[in-house]
């Protein structure tokens, strides 16, 4: 008989392995922007950590995609990351969404203290 800490560990095992690989690419970031993603992304795993099985594979695909994006903005040049969003994409996204994404932006052109 398996332990319910243990199984809850090997389901996790994937996303945790994706959020540590994220805060290893955050490095490579400037450092105001770094603390910022690693926040969100502390934020974003937290409040996933029970999300319905039905979101998770998703949430997994979005996250890796933004890793392999970032991998590759970071080997082409170190200092400029990101990259413009298209209308049709801002047109899918929520008030909530839309709303978040205005605050990191106002939160990344902050001076470091």
């Amino acid at each position: 008989m398996s332990h319910p800490a243990l199984n809850s560990a090997v389901k996790n095992f994937p996303a945790l392995t994706l959020y540590r690989q994220i805060l290893r690419a955050h490095r490579a970031l400037p450092m105001n922007l770094a603390a910022i993603g690693n926040a969100y992304v502390r934020d974003e795993f937290r409040r996933h950590k029970e999300a319905d099985p039905k979101y998770v594979a998703g949430f997994m695909a979005a996250w890796t995609d933004y890793l392999i994006s970032l991998e590759s903005q970071l080997k082409a040049d170190r200092h400029r990351v990101g990259t413009h969003l298209d209308m049709n994409t801002l047109d899918k996204m929520s008030d909530e969404q839309i709303g978040q994404l205005s605050e990191l932006k106002e939160e990344s052109v902050k001076p470091v203290l």
